[in-house]
C-alpha cells in the first residue's frame, strides 16, 4: 500500500512539473486574479480596523510578551503605567513601520512575479524542480 502511494505520489507530482514546463515553453500565463480564488468579498475600512483590532487583543502572545518583556525596560522610578504605555507606543509604531515595509515589499514582489517573462521563467525551474523531485520518490528504496 506505502509503495503505491508512493509511486502515485510521484506520478502526480511528475505530471504537474510537465504540465509547468509546458506552460513555460509555451509561454502561456494564466493570469492570476480574483477568479481563481473565488468571490472575494472586499472589506470596508471600519469592517477591516474592526478585525484586525480584534484579532490583535484576541491573540494571547502579545499579552504575553508585554506582561513579560516590557517591565524590565521601565525604570524603576519612572511611573511605571507612563512608562509602560511609551514602550507600548514605540513598539506600535515600530510594527507600523515594519508591516507597511512587508507589504510595500509583497506587492512589488508579486507585481514583478506576474511579469510574463519571469513567471515562464519560474514555471520553468518549477517544472523542472517538481520532475525532479517526483523522479528521487519513485526511486527511493523505502
Amino acid at each position: 500500500m506505502f509503495a503505491a502511494i508512493k509511486y502515485a505520489g510521484a506520478a502526480y507530482l511528475i505530471f504537474l512539473g510537465i504540465q509547468s514546463l509546458k506552460a513555460a515553453l509555451r509561454g502561456t500565463v494564466q493570469k492570476a486574479g480574483r477568479d481563481d480564488l473565488g468571490a472575494i468579498d472586499c472589506l470596508s475600512t471600519t469592517k477591516a480596523f474592526t478585525q484586525g483590532i480584534v484579532s490583535n487583543l484576541g491573540n494571547p502572545k502579545m499579552a504575553i510578551f508585554f506582561a513579560s518583556l516590557l517591565p524590565q525596560f521601565v525604570p524603576q522610578e519612572a511611573p511605571a503605567f507612563a512608562a509602560m504605555m511609551g514602550l507600548g507606543v514605540v513598539f506600535c509604531a515600530m510594527t507600523l513601520l515594519w508591516l507597511s515595509f512587508y507589504a510595500f515589499c509583497v506587492t512589488w514582489a508579486g507585481q514583478f512575479l506576474q511579469r510574463p517573462k519571469v513567471r515562464r521563467y519560474v514555471d520553468g525551474i518549477t517544472g523542472m524542480a517538481l520532475i525532479g523531485l517526483g523522479l528521487r520518490v519513485s526511486l527511493l528504496d523505502k
